[in-house]
C-alpha cells in the first residue's frame, strides 16, 4: 500500500466538501391522507393534488423491520395514521429525499405517541431539528416508557436501531472490501481501492474499476455519499487516463443507495502525474507492479 497526496483529477469530484450548520427554520405545512406505512417511522402521504410524499417522522427512530418489535412498531403506527387525514409540520428533506416532519392526526402528535407506546426511541442525534419544547416532551416520554417497560423496553437490553444499522454496515463493508485491493490512502484519510478482476484489455488500452472510500460523508448537489466507484480507461503506452463513468453511493464500499451517477466518456485524456494515486492505479491496470 502507498500513501499518496489526494489531489487528483480522477478523484476531483470526491473532494467536494460542504459545511452544514443546523439551524431551526420556520416549519412548512403539508396536509393529506396516509396511504402507506413502510415501518415505525416512515409513511407515505397523498395530498389533494394526488402527489405522494414520503414522510420520515422527526425526532424518533423506530426498530428496523428485521429487529425485535420492528413489525409491532409498524403496526402501531398504522393503527394511528393509516388511511387518515393528517397534517405534517416539516422544514427539511433528508439524504433520501424524504420529508422529515411531525405528523398530527386528530390533534395527536403521532411521533410522540410512538415513543410513549415504547415503539420508538427519541432520536437525540437529530434533536436539534426539534423545537425546545418537543425535545423535552420526547425525552421524557422515552424515560416514562422505559421505566414502565412498555413495548420494546420489555427487553432487558434493547438494541437501538442506529447501533443495529452500524453493525450491519460493518458486516456489509467487510464482505464488500474482500473484492477490492487497497492501493492508496489520501491525506484526508480517504482510502482508494482497485479491482484487478475487472480489467479489460484492448491493445495498449486498459479499463479498470477503482473506488474511493471516505471516513466522513461528502456532499454533491446537496446529497450525501460515503463512497464513489470510477470506471477508468488507461493508455499504457502514452501514460494517460480518462474517466469513463462515476457513481456515488450512500454507504461505504459502494453499498447502499446510488446518490448520483454520470455516464461514459466524462473526461478527456490526461497525463498520469508521477507519484500520484493515478500513477499507482495506472501501474496496476497496465500490469507493471
Amino acid at each position: 500500500m502507498k500513501s499518496t497526496h489526494y489531489n487528483l483529477a480522477l478523484f476531483a469530484a470526491a473532494t467536494i466538501l460542504s459545511a452544514f450548520l443546523a439551524t431551526q427554520v420556520h416549519a412548512e405545512i403539508l396536509s393529506g391522507r396516509v396511504v402507506g406505512v413502510a415501518d415505525g417511522d416512515t409513511v407515505t402521504v397523498l395530498d389533494a393534488s394526488n402527489t405522494q410524499f414520503k414522510i420520515r417522522l422527526l425526532g424518533i427512530d423506530a426498530p428496523e423491520k428485521k429487529m425485535p418489535y420492528g413489525n409491532k412498531s409498524k403496526e402501531y403506527l398504522s393503527a394511528l395514521v393509516f388511511n387518515k387525514q393528517v397534517t405534517v409540520e416539516y422544514s427539511k428533506k433528508d439524504r433520501y429525499g424524504r420529508t422529515v416532519g411531525k405528523i398530527i392526526v386528530g390533534g395527536l402528535d403521532a411521533n410522540l405517541a410512538q415513543i410513549k407506546a415504547g415503539m420508538a426511541w427519541h432520536y437525540k442525534q437529530y434533536q436539534r431539528e426539534q423545537t425546545v419544547a418537543d425535545r423535552g416532551l420526547y425525552a421524557q416520554a422515552e424515560e416514562d416508557a422505559r421505566g414502565s417497560k412498555r413495548g420494546l423496553w420489555k427487553d432487558a437490553d434493547p438494541v437501538a436501531p442506529w447501533d443495529w444499522r452500524k453493525a450491519v454496515k460493518r458486516k456489509n463493508t467487510a464482505v464488500a472490501a474482500a473484492e477490492w485491493t487497497e492501493v492508496a490512502v489520501g491525506v484526508d484519510s480517504a482510502v482508494v481501492y482497485a479491482d484487478s478482476a475487472t480489467i479489460i484489455r484492448s491493445g495498449n488500452k486498459v479499463k479498470m474499476w477503482s473506488l474511493g472510500n471516505f471516513p466522513l460523508e461528502r456532499i454533491h448537489a446537496e446529497k450525501e455519499y460515503l463512497s464513489m466507484k470510477f470506471w477508468v480507461e488507461y493508455d499504457c503506452k502514452n501514460n494517460q487516463l480518462r474517466q469513463l463513468s462515476i457513481t456515488a453511493f450512500s454507504k461505504n464500499m459502494g453499498a447502499g443507495d446510488i446518490v448520483y451517477a454520470e455516464g461514459e466518456h466524462l473526461g478527456a485524456w490526461s497525463s498520469v502525474q508521477p507519484e500520484s494515486i493515478n500513477e499507482t492505479l495506472w501501474i496496476m491496470a497496465c500490469g507493471r507492479l
